[in-house]
C-alpha cells in the first residue's frame, strides 16, 4: 500500500497533538519518507545535510513522554508560534545555554547548527515552509479530495487514483509566524544597534532589566507589522522574551567589531562622496560656491591678542556673512599654558568656556550677527619656541562629510611636525595663507644661519606637501611652490569708525585738538618685533639732532627686560606702558604710529593705524608695499629719511581717508580679495603632482618617527592626541629639539 505518512494524530488526538506531529515531521529529512508522492512526503527535511540518529532521538522524533510533555505545554500556553520559534532559535547558531535544548541535539547537529546565523535559519525556515505550502496546493489542485478523502486525521486510504493532501496551509501557519517574528525581530535589532553598540559598557544591565518587565509576556505590539499580522487583521508580533537575552549576550560579545566596522563603513561612504563631488566639479571647487564647507584651521587664539588668532577670526566672521558655511578650528591648552600665554591670568575650565569669550568678542566688533562655528583641537605651548604646536592629527577635527575646503592660517606651522593624513586628500581644495616670516626668526637665534636654511627647505616641502594654494600676504616671506601674493587682511570696522571726521574737524586747529599725543610703537616684547631697528634709529637720531623723541612704547614678552635695560642704556627717551591693543580708546589721541620691524609679513598694527586715520611711519620693505599707497604712510629708506619722515609727521596733519581707501582697508575688500586670488588654477603637469607625492612620503615618514620628533622639538608623545580634549596635560608633553632657541641675538 500507499507508505505516505499524512499529518494526523498518531499518539493523541487535539490540535496540539496535530501540532507535535508536524513539528516532528517538520525536521524529518525527506530521504526517510517513500510514497508516491516523494516532493510531498511526510519528511520535510528542511536542511538535507542533517543525519538522523535513531538510537540517539533528538527534536526530530519525540518518545511518548517527551510528547506528552510537549502537548500539555501547548495546551497551557496556547501559543504554537511561541513554541515554533523556539525551536526555530534553538537550530541557529545563537548559543543559548539551555541544556535540554542542547542536549536533545545530536553532534551532527550542533556542528551544523553553528555553520548558520540565526537570520539565515529564519529565512531559510520561512523559504521551505512557504515552498511546502505551495507544493501541497499544487497536489491538492492536481487531485482534489472529496470530503471523506480528506479527513481531519489525514488519513490515507481507499482505491483508485487518488492524491492525499497531507498538509494543510493552517498546519504550517504557526511556523511561518515563527519565521517570519524572528526575522522581524531581528530587522528591529539590528536596525537599533548602532545606538546599542555606543553604549556598550552599559548594555548587559540595561537590556536585562528592560526585559525583565517582559518575562512571562509573550506578545508585544510592534505597530502595522504585516510581515507577521495573523488573521483578523492583527498586527502584534509574538516575542520570546525569555530567550531574546540569550541573543542579546551573544551579539554583546562582538559588539567592539560591530562598531569599528560600522564606523569603517561611515568613513568608506564620506570618502567615497567626497571623491563622486571632486569628480562632479571636474577636480575643482570654489569658496564662490556657498554649498560648500570652509574650514579655517589657526595656530592661535584668543584672548591671545596675535596676528593669527584675530585675523582668522574675522575672516571667518566675514566669510559667515556671505552665507558660506564656515567652522574656525582653534588650538585648545591646557590651563597650566593658558596661564604663560593668555593675559590678564585668563584661564578656561573647557573649550565652551574660551568658544563664549570668543563669540562675544566678535559679536563686539563687527556690525552684523556672525555665524559660524567653533571647534578646538590640542594644542600645547612650546616656550622655547614662543608657539602653540598641534597634538596629533587635527584633520580628525573635521568630519569628511564637510571636508571641503580648508583654509590654513600659517600652513608650514600647522604641518611642521604632521603626523596625519594629507591635508588635500581628506578636503577638496587646500589654501594656505602664510602670516609670518620665520626665516628671520630663525636667523636672529645662536647658529641661525644654518636653522634658516633648514627651516626654509621644511617651510617649502609641507606646503608642497599639503597644500593646493599658497597665498602670501606679502613678498617679505621666502619663495613657495604654488603661491601668489596677496594682502587678504583687513581691519576692523570700530578703527574705520573712529577716523570718520566732520569737514569742521578736518581743519587745523580741531586736527591737532584730536591728536592730543605724539608718537607710540606696538608690538610683543621680542627683539624679532622691531625693537632691535627702533632703539637704533632712534640712539642714530639722538646722535644727528642731539634731542631725544619722547615714544611711548607698548608691548610685554620675554625680552622685556633686555629692551628696557638697552634702552636705559641708550638714554632713550621711552615710556613702557604694558600691554594693549588698539581697541583702547587712548590710542585714538596719537598722532605718529613708528613700525621699523623686518619681520612682519603685513603688520596688522600697521593697518589698524592706518584705518584710525594716523600717520605712520615703515621701512621700505616688502611687508609694507600694500600700505605705501597710502597718502599717510610715510616710508624710509635709511636712518636721515626716518628722521626727515618723523619730523615732517610732527609738523603736519594727516590726509583724510578717501572713500577708496577706506574700502580697500575693510574686511569686506580683504574677503573678496581671497575669493579672487583662491580659485583654482589650472590642473598641475604629471611632474608636479610627482613632486608633490614625494615631499608628502618623505615629511609623512619622517614626522612618524618618535626619535625624530623630539630632535625636531615636538616634543614627547605629540604624535597622538588625548582622548579627551579637556583632559590635555601640557606637562607630559614638553622636550626642547634642535630647532629651539636657547638664546636671541639683539
Amino acid at each position: 500500500g500507499n507508505k505516505a505518512v499524512a499529518l494526523a494524530s498518531r499518539r493523541g488526538t487535539g490540535p496540539s497533538a496535530t501540532f507535535v506531529n508536524n513539528l516532528e515531521l517538520l525536521w524529518k529529512p525527506s530521504s526517510q519518507a517513500s510514497g508516491p508522492l516523494d516532493g510531498v512526503a511526510s519528511g520535510m527535511g528542511w536542511y538535507e545535510g542533517w543525519g538522523w540518529d535513531e538510537m540517539k532521538g533528538n527534536w526530530k522524533t519525540f518518545s511518548s513522554r517527551q510528547r506528552r510533555k510537549f502537548e500539555k505545554a501547548l495546551s497551557r500556553n496556547s501559543s504554537y508560534e511561541d513554541f515554533a520559534l523556539r525551536d526555530l532559535l534553538n537550530r541557529s547558531s545563537v548559543s543559548l545555554p539551555i541544556r535540554k535544548c542542547k542536549r536533545s541535539m545530536s553532534e551532527t547537529e550542533l556542528s551544523l547548527r553553528d555553520q548558520l546565523s540565526t537570520e539565515a535559519a529564519a529565512m531559510k525556515i520561512q523559504k521551505y515552509v512557504n515552498y511546502r505550502i505551495g507544493k501541497n496546493l499544487l497536489a491538492s489542485q492536481d487531485a482534489p479530495l472529496s470530503a471523506g478523502a480528506a479527513s481531519a486525521d489525514g488519513q490515507a486510504g481507499g482505491g483508485g487514483k487518488r492524491a492525499t493532501l497531507h498538509f494543510a496551509r493552517e498546519d504550517f501557519e504557526p511556523f511561518a509566524k515563527a519565521s517570519a517574528t524572528l526575522r522581524a525581530s531581528l530587522t528591529d535589532f539590528s536596525n537599533s544597534f548602532q545606538e546599542i553598540a555606543s553604549k556598550a559598557t552599559k548594555i548587559e544591565a540595561a537590556m536585562e532589566k528592560s526585559l525583565q518587565s517582559y518575562v512571562g509576556s509573550p506578545r508585544v505590539s510592534r505597530g502595522d507589522n504585516s510581515s507577521s499580522s495573523g488573521a483578523g487583521g492583527k498586527s502584534d508580533l509574538v516575542i520570546p522574551w525569555g530567550i531574546l537575552p540569550g541573543v542579546l549576550r551573544a551579539w554583546e560579545k562582538t559588539v567592539d567589531e560591530w562598531a569599528l566596522q560600522i564606523s569603517q563603513k561611515q568613513m568608506q561612504l564620506e570618502a567615497a562622496e567626497s571623491e563622486r563631488k571632486r569628480a562632479k566639479l571636474g577636480g575643482g571647487i570654489s569658496l564662490k560656491d556657498n554649498d560648500n564647507f570652509i574650514n579655517i584651521f589657526t595656530t592661535a587664539s584668543l584672548p591671545w591678542m596675535t596676528g593669527t588668532a584675530v585675523n582668522p577670526l574675522l575672516r571667518a566672521a566675514y566669510l559667515s556673512r556671505l552665507d558660506k558655511k564656515v567652522t574656525l578650528v582653534v588650538p585648545w591648552l591646557s590651563p597650566s599654558d593658558q596661564g604663560d600665554v593668555y593675559p590678564h591670568n585668563i584661564v578656561f575650565d573647557n573649550p565652551e568656556q574660551q568658544e563664549a569669550y570668543v563669540m562675544d568678542w566678535i559679536k563686539k566688533r563687527v556690525p552684523f550677527e556672525p555665524n559660524f562655528k567653533i571647534k578646538f583641537y590640542p594644542a600645547m605651548y612650546a616656550k622655547e619656541k614662543g608657539s602653540l604646536l598641534p597634538i596629533g592629527d587635527i584633520t580628525k577635527c573635521v568630519p569628511d562629510r564637510e571636508a571641503d575646503i580648508a583654509i590654513l592660517e600659517e600652513p608650514e606651522h600647522l604641518n611642521w611636525y604632521h603626523p596625519g593624513r594629507r591635508w588635500n586628500k581628506k578636503f577638496q581644495y587646500v589654501v594656505g595663507i602664510v602670516h609670518t616670516n620665520y626665516l628671520d626668526y630663525v636667523s636672529r637665534e645662536e647658529g641661525g644661519h644654518i636653522k634658516k636654511n633648514i627651516v626654509k627647505s621644511i617651510n617649502s616641502l609641507v606646503c608642497r606637501a599639503y597644500c593646493d594654494k599658497v597665498i602670501k600676504l606679502s613678498g617679505a616671506v621666502q619663495h613657495l611652490p604654488k603661491s601668489e601674493i596677496c594682502n587678504v587682511h583687513g581691519v576692523s570696522p570700530k578703527f574705520l569708525e573712529s577716523s570718520e571726521a566732520s569737514p569742521k574737524d578736518a581743519a587745523g586747529s580741531n586736527e591737532r585738538k584730536r591728536f592730543s599725543k605724539g608718537v607710540y610703537f606696538m608690538g610683543k616684547a621680542l627683539w624679532a618685533k622691531g625693537y632691535s631697528e627702533l632703539l637704533d634709529l632712534l640712539s642714530r637720531h639722538k646722535k644727528n639732532f642731539g634731542s631725544n623723541i619722547p615714544l611711548d612704547v607698548y608691548g610685554s614678552g620675554p625680552d622685556f627686560d633686555d629692551i628696557v635695560s638697552r634702552a636705559r642704556n641708550d638714554g632713550l627717551s621711552l615710556n613702557f606702558l604694558g600691554a594693549k591693543d588698539h581697541q583702547d580708546r587712548s590710542f585714538r589721541d596719537y598722532k605718529v604710529f613708528i613700525n621699523p620691524s623686518l619681520s612682519d609679513v603685513v603688520a596688522t598694527t600697521t593697518a589698524e593705524a592706518l584705518a584710525m586715520g594716523k600717520f605712520v611711519i615703515v621701512a621700505e620693505h616688502p611687508s609694507n608695499h600694500f600700505f605705501s599707497q597710502f597718502p599717510n604712510c610715510l616710508v624710509y629708506k635709511s636712518e636721515q629719511e626716518f628722521s626727515q619722515c618723523l619730523n615732517k609727521a610732527m609738523n603736519e596733519d594727516p590726509h583724510p581717508l578717501s572713500k577708496e581707501d577706506r574700502y580697500r582697508l575693510t574686511w569686506e575688500a580683504a574677503t573678496e580679495r581671497l575669493i579672487n586670488v583662491a580659485e583654482p588654477g589650472g590642473r598641475r603637469n604629471i611632474t608636479s603632482q610627482a613632486l608633490d607625492q614625494l615631499s608628502w612620503t618623505t615629511h609623512h615618514l619622517l614626522a612618524n618617527i618618535e626619535q625624530f620628533r623630539k630632535f625636531a622639538g615636538a616634543g614627547h608623545g605629540t604624535k597622538h592626541a588625548p582622548d579627551d580634549i579637556k583632559e590635555l596635560d601640557a606637562e607630559r608633553y614638553c622636550g626642547a629639539g634642535f630647532f629651539d632657541r636657547t638664546r636671541t641675538k639683539t
